[in-house]
């Protein structure tokens, strides 16, 4: 990946005040989900508009939410006009005083604008830094990043867990770690990234685990899934992403993202088992026959929809007996299986996995494929398509029905719930013999 492309992009539109474009965009869509996840109350558009209007017609809105979202536009500015120059102390420190210059909150007495807390914080279950300890415990961070020549996303990703592990200030940690990340995405020539806000309990997870010392995968893999959706980006407003010496297939795009990479390596130790639920049209059997291409020849690609094909005839009941009793003879001669179906309820997925896949002890793994029905390539009708859409809605996946890792292809679309609440599409029961294609 070559940000030069998105650099150059970003700052002439910025300095030829072009609006629509991408650096419009990512102002935009990082101000509202870096702000609403600290409980900015302002909506999306309300952010928008603030942005493209200076102004803001609304009531009953915290001046302060006005005044973090106007300066953080400008710490944006700051990250990308400074993005290829090494990151220091002091940098970090103005940052902080652009977020947080002029609000209400910056008048209290544990307040320090552009220095660090005076007064012990806390988040979670995590003990941060001492107000005494954390100058020492900044510049050993800062120093221990900077001595790295070729810094990669896990470099990046554990300077942001430590920097929040130290919260050096009194408010606006998460929103300056967040923009540290985006920053030095963009040095190291690495695909950046915005957080969404309504991702934000995976976030939070994969942050809390890579604290602790334990799983990194998640967060790892959280920050692969964002990726994709700039890489989506970058390719509907046709940047770059690439250096025309370098060859084909060295960038890997949102089709053969993170899950995929996971699936490879770990099918080297043990067989392992990849779901992919969605409903019909999400693009599950191209991402199937994406991984399937990369994986070895001993890898079993079940695909429920050939099955129904073959099988619908004789009832739900043979169909399902059919793929589950392929999946365990796979299984159990060491064999991966790739299991495509829509899987929408946690019912039918946790039954899978305690009858087909835990008596093998294989790795599994769950891809979520979102899609907006209205843009599903699929023949069902727009109603049926919402009807699963918001069945998979009710029964969102979790680690806790056995998963060891759980990837999405993009943040659930949320339009469809509009017509469902505006009795534009009535919910009513699915039948469960349909619900598995």
């Amino acid at each position: 990946m070559r940000t030069d492309f998105l650099i150059e992009r970003m700052k002439d539109e910025k300095e030829y005040g072009i609006s629509g474009g991408i650096y419009n965009m990512t102002q935009i869509d990082m101000a509202y989900n870096s702000n609403h996840m600290e409980g900015n109350t302002l909506s999306h558009e309300q952010t928008r508009y603030i942005y493209d209007t200076h102004s803001l017609n609304a009531e009953n809105i915290s001046v302060d939410d006005v005044i973090e979202t106007a300066n953080h536009f400008r710490c944006f500015d700051m990250i990308l006009e400074h993005c290829r120059e090494p990151l220091t102390e002091s940098f970090i420190k103005s940052l902080h005083h652009q977020l947080k210059t002029g609000t209400f909150s910056s008048q209290s007495k544990e307040a320090v604008i552009g220095d660090y807390k005076k007064f012990t914080n806390y988040v979670s279950d995590i003990k941060t830094s001492s107000p005494k300890d954390v100058h020492k415990n900044i510049v050993k961070l800062l120093d221990g990043y900077n001595s790295k020549d070729n810094k990669t996303l896990d470099d990046i990703i554990d300077f942001h867990a430590s920097f929040e592990t130290i919260h050096p200030f009194y408010d606006g940690n998460g929103r300056i770690g967040r923009l540290i990340m985006f920053k030095e995405c963009l040095a190291n020539n690495i695909v950046p990234f915005v957080i969404r806000e309504d991702m934000k309990l995976y976030y939070i997870k994969g942050l809390n685990e890579w604290q602790h010392g334990n799983e990194k995968g998640f967060l790892r893999d959280f920050c692969f899934s964002m990726q994709d959706e700039m890489f989506a980006k970058l390719q509907y407003f046709d940047i770059p992403y690439i250096d025309k010496e370098e060859k084909e297939g060295v960038y890997i795009s949102s089709e053969t993202d993170s899950y995929i990479r996971n699936f490879i390596k770990k099918s080297e130790e043990k067989p392992s088992f990849f779901m992919l639920c969605g409903i019909p049209g999400s693009g599950k059997h191209e991402k199937a026959e994406k991984l399937l291409s990369l994986l070895p020849e001993n890898t079993k690609y079940i695909r429920s929809k050939d099955y129904w094909d073959k099988y619908g005839d004789l009832g739900a009941d043979i169909v399902f007996s059919k793929i589950r009793n392929n999946i365990k003879d796979s299984l159990s001669k060491g064999e991966n299986v790739i299991y495509s179906a829509t899987n929408l309820t946690k019912e039918i997925r946790i039954n899978v996995l305690k009858e087909c896949v835990i008596p093998y002890k294989a790795k599994t793994e769950l891809y979520v494929c979102y899609q907006e029905p209205g843009l599903a390539v699929s023949d069902e009708p727009y109603e049926k398509l919402c009807k699963m859409a918001f069945l998979l809605h009710e029964n969102n996946p979790n680690v806790d029905e056995g998963w060891n890792h759980i990837g999405i292809s993009e943040t659930e679309p949320k339009l469809y719930l509009d017509d469902i609440r505006n009795d534009r599409v009535e919910i009513d029961d699915i039948e469960q013999d349909k619900t598995d294609r």
